[in-house]
């Protein structure tokens, strides 16, 4: 890998004392909601749900109803996310024995492997384009970002670093790749900045420099910012960065855990998870502008 180009971090804004009720609740269930993403269009949402009784993948639209499930397996189904043109969704699963990627199709069907390593492939993500999927991959010892043609051929390894690199996601025109990098102390801690990176790994640049766990950055649609969450005391909350002015921002602030960001296409809002008040993690929707409490949108089906 390149020597990495530090971009300076010294325009910060902590907006937390200010943020107003921006946020929207999508589910309000008895049980775990996580990792979602919209689909290109923003009519549905593809998440991963352990409400079967194990980690599986599910769809609903994007005004909360028709939820169906796609995925149904005794192993865990986790990390979903939508083709562009919505027709598939690539996803990670241990169901043969370790994390490898599949893709399935959204209206259903049975999954295709697509990789087949003694080490684990996880957090699959599709180009803007649909003809690759950028995924994080263990090989050897470290996990680094990897990249292949949508059917599973012509891997590429864009990192190579003994830190780890995880959670890649791409900018809009699909030539760079946003991505963690750092190591764990424990299980909930440890060091994570947030990077980007050109497909040959020859113009990397650092993002952050706070000395917390930042997990789950993506771009915007127009490419201009990068959201991502990041553990800055005893909780997550959900931050963002304007790559023109590298001003950061916080959009939440609650005694919550807010994770997994994720641009909705019109750039207007950020959908998450949250472990609200002990409760179970649910999917919420924040806009760009912040916010900090959470208004039900969608509600539990009977």
């Amino acid at each position: 890998m390149a020597a990495l180009g530090l971009v300076g971090c010294d325009k910060q804004e902590d907006t937390a004392d200010e943020l107003e009720d921006k946020t929207a609740q999508h589910t309000d269930e008895k049980a775990f909601q996580w990792e979602p993403s919209f689909s290109r269009d923003q009519t549905m949402i593809v998440y991963a749900s352990d409400k079967s009784g194990n980690w599986d993948i599910y769809i609903r639209d994007a005004d909360g109803s028709n939820d169906r499930q796609l995925t149904s397996d005794a192993a865990e189904d986790r990390e979903p996310s939508f083709a562009p043109d919505g027709e598939s969704v690539v996803f990670a699963s241990n169901r043969d024995g370790n994390f490898e990627i599949y893709s399935v199709p959204a209206n259903g069907g049975d999954p295709k492997r697509l990789t087949n390593s003694v080490g684990e492939d996880r957090e699959p993500v599709f180009s803007p384009d649909g003809t690759k999927i950028a995924w994080a991959a263990s090989r050897d010892l470290y996990r680094n970002i990897f990249y292949m043609n949508a059917d599973g051929t012509n891997e590429n390894q864009i990192t190579g670093t003994e830190k780890g690199c995880f959670t890649p996601a791409w900018n809009e025109d699909g030539t760079r790749i946003v991505y963690v990098e750092g190591a764990f102390v424990d299980e909930d801690s440890g060091q994570f900045e947030v990077f980007t990176t050109n497909l040959a790994g020859t113009d990397v640049q650092q993002l952050t420099d706070n000395k917390a766990v930042n997990w789950d950055p993506c771009f915007s649609a127009d490419g201009s910012q990068i959201a991502f969450a990041s553990k800055r005391g005893d909780n997550w909350d959900i931050y963002k960065i304007d790559l023109k002015t590298k001003q950061e921002v916080r959009l939440t602030d609650e005694p919550s855990h807010d994770q997994a960001p994720t641009f909705a296409p019109d750039n207007l809002s950020i959908m998450f998870v949250s472990a609200k008040e002990g409760e179970s993690w649910q999917i919420y929707e924040v806009d760009v502008s912040g916010g900090s409490k959470a208004v039900l949108r969608f509600q539990k089906e009977e």
